[in-house]
């Protein structure tokens, strides 16, 4: 865990340098020797009789591909968050807290819908919820590509509640995929990976936000509007939305990229989780 540890630290140091100032030396040295150090983390533990990760379980199909597709839908999903709320301050001139408040729909809809879409992912399997989650969130996606410079703040309200829905489907019979496709004794194991994949997702999400709206308008000017302390006016705000249009698209591959994986990996999750919930039992 220190060697882990540490390279999430780096890495994560690095990255955020990166974001706010562009590629620099000591930003890109600290990426590198973050990265590294995953690596020598990964063959560490592999090589210990009790592994932190259970490397074996991901000879499974299913759960291999489900930990993919999470990767790529916190990566793609939470740089769209990011980029929304870039919109609202930056060119909309909202406060955070105001621009927030117009995300809350989605949140509502998906703490609402996400215990639901559990049990249906108990009972129908994980296939189908996972992929059409994706789906979803790339709909979302879509109709936030939708908003101008003057749009109605209505479709900002209309795309969070279609993305809430995605989010409530996926995550849950994603994990459900993950966690009823690993080995007994792996549960705590997976369970802690799938939340730091998780995080890791979003510090890229919001590295790639970042990068990709900041091709339009300096790098530190882009950071600013994140932030909340800089508001865009007159062609910059223009300009500006073409570079969050841009990577708007981005996050839309990497969702495709998600919903491939979940159909593709979960074909036998339901028969392995009556089977798995049958084990555990006896």
């Amino acid at each position: 865990m220190l060697i882990f540890g540490g390279a999430l630290g780096i890495l994560s140091y690095g990255a955020t340098g990166y974001a706010a100032a562009g590629i620099r030396l000591d930003n890109a040295a600290e990426m590198a020797v973050g990265a590294v150090l995953i690596l020598v983390f990964l063959v560490y533990d592999h090589s210990r009789k009790s592994p932190t990760i259970d490397f074996q379980s991901f000879k499974n199909k299913v759960l291999r591909n489900s930990v993919a597709a999470l990767f790529f839908t916190s990566l793609g999903y939470l740089a769209v968050i990011f980029l929304v709320i870039m919109y609202l301050q930056g060119i909309r001139a909202l406060s955070p807290l105001n621009a927030s408040l117009l995300l809350v729909p989605g949140y509502v809809a998906g703490s609402f819908l996400s215990p639901l879409m559990g049990r249906l992912s108990d009972k129908y399997g994980t296939r189908n919820l996972t992929t059409l989650g994706a789906i979803s969130l790339i709909i979302a996606t879509l109709v936030f590509l939708t908003i101008k410079v003057d749009s109605s703040l209505a479709i900002v309200i209309v795309a969070s509640a279609i993305s809430g829905v995605g989010a409530s489907m996926f995550f849950p019979a994603n994990f459900n995929a993950v966690m009823s496709n690993a080995k007994p004794g792996a549960y705590g194991s997976l369970s802690g990976l799938l939340r730091t994949i998780q995080n890791v997702g979003l510090l890229g999400s919001f590295v790639l936000a970042i990068s990709v709206a900041s091709a339009t308008i300096p790098r530190s000017i882009a950071f600013r509007v994140f932030i909340g302390t800089t508001n865009l006016a007159g062609g910059v705000s223009q300009t500006f939305l073409t570079g969050i249009d841009a990577a708007f698209v981005s996050s839309i591959l990497l969702l495709l990229i998600a919903a491939v994986l979940s159909y593709l990996g979960g074909k036998d999750a339901w028969r392995q989780t009556r089977s798995n919930y049958k084990s555990a039992l006896t």
